[in-house]
Parts: structure tokens; sequence; C-alpha cells
């Protein structure tokens, strides 16, 4: 996919992965609407990057994706102002075992409605131009992850719908490809809270001091080689070690 004029929508956009998102979408040359719950730092993100990349290409949408509404509210205002949507980048996420009904309907649930949603707005079979959507999982949805049971099922789950959806079946009537990236541990601050998170707090302690994190530009570049390679159904996985690779 050639990504120049292209619009885009990046859940959990104002911060962390997802600000890093918005960002290479907007060098590369696209329209992005971040969506994200936190209003104080969805406001923040967007006029720092309307000064850099234009006060008509950047628009913030409060949205909490585990309500259905917000999520379609995003999708409406994106076409009022962009005209229409190309690419929805399901980012936003959360840990926490000790809340792990919300972390199932975050990291899992508002990635099938965004998806859904995205069918519904993007799709040829809709009467619109066909697109991608891209799912944010994790490494920890290809292996096993002791320290945070329902965080692995939950990302384990965005790489299987994901492998589902993004099949010719779905691709041939609405022209919408879906794939994912399963990024190991990023520098953000969602990381930094892995040991109030996990099962195991004291194990997650231990393993902290063992890892190596990623700068959020390495994997947003990841995004951009997903996206202008257009491969449906695929799963990138990202690693400090390994670099990008299909799986």
């Amino acid at each position: 996919m050639e990504l120049t004029g292209k619009v885009c929508i990046v859940t959990g956009g104002a911060s962390g992965l997802g600000k890093a998102f918005s960002q290479v979408l907007l060098k590369s040359g696209c329209k992005v609407c971040i969506a994200d719950l936190n209003l104080q730092e969805g406001e923040k993100s967007t006029q720092e990057l309307k000064k850099t990349f234009g006060e008509k290409n950047v628009l913030f949408v409060v949205c909490d994706v585990t309500n259905e509404k917000d999520l379609e509210k995003v999708f409406k205002e994106t076409i009022k102002t962009f005209d229409h949507v190309d690419i929805l980048v399901n980012n936003a996420g959360i840990g926490g075992e000790n809340r792990w009904k919300e972390v199932v309907s975050v990291d899992l649930l508002g990635v099938i409605q965004g998806t859904l949603l995205a069918l519904k707005f993007m799709g040829k079979d809709k009467g619109n131009s066909g697109g991608h959507v891209v799912n944010i999982s994790s490494t920890a949805g290809l292996v096993p992850t002791p320290l945070g049971p329902v965080y692995c099922a939950s990302k384990h789950g965005v790489v299987g719908y994901t492998r589902s959806m993004g099949s010719d079946v779905h691709y041939q009537r609405t022209g919408v490809k879906i794939s994912a990236i399963c990024p190991s541990f990023v520098d953000t601050p969602m990381v930094h809270q892995i040991v109030q998170f996990s099962a195991v707090p004291e194990e997650a302690a231990k393993f902290m001091k063992s890892i190596q994190l990623m700068e959020p530009t390495y994997v947003a570049d990841a995004l951009v080689k997903l996206l202008q390679d257009g491969k449906n159904g695929a799963i990138l996985k990202v690693t400090k070690t390994e670099g990008f690779q299909y799986v």
C-alpha cells in the first residue's frame, strides 16, 4: 500500500506505542485520527503533531474502545473530517492480571469491535473502497506467558482472530486486509508497570532485570513495513535481537 494521502485511525494513539504509530503515519504522508480515552494526553499530543505535520492532518476523538458507540463515533468523525478511512490500527491495550475482565475487554474485545466497525466503514461490500486493519498483539500472543496469563490469552486471541479474519474468504468480499504486529518488550509506561500488573510480582521483578527494551519508533517502522508489504492475514513479529519476521 502506498501510504501518501491515506486516512488512518490509531486507537490508544495519544502516548507510548500509539503515539509513535501516529507520528510515523503522519511522516509517511497520511492523515491521522488519534482515538484515546485520555483527554489531557490526547489534546497535548494532537497539538504537538499539528505543529509538526499541519493543522488539517491530525484529529483527536475521545474514545473508550470497550464502548461500541465511542468507536463508531471515531469512524464517523474521521469520515466527516477526512472524507473516508483507509487504515485502522487497533493499538489500545492495557495490562493487569488483577483486573482481568478489563484486560480482555480492551485487549481482545476492543480489537474485535474495532475490526468489525472497520469492515462496516471501509468494506467494499458496504460501498466503500477497502483498506487495511492492523491489530497490535504481542510476542505474548505467540508463546506462553506465565507472569501474565490473562494478557497472554487476550493477545493469543488477537493473533487467532487476525489469522482467521485475514483470509481470502473475507478479503474477496470486503477488500479489507487484516494483519497483526507482535512486538516484544517496548519502552512504554505499560512495560514499566509489569511488576504491579503481573500474576507473580516477585518473579516479574527478577524478569524485568533481564529484558531488552525496544524504542517505540522501531516498532513504528514495522507498521510501515507491514502496510507497504500489504500481506493479508500476516503476523509480523518484532524483536530487538531478530528484527522483523513474518511468522
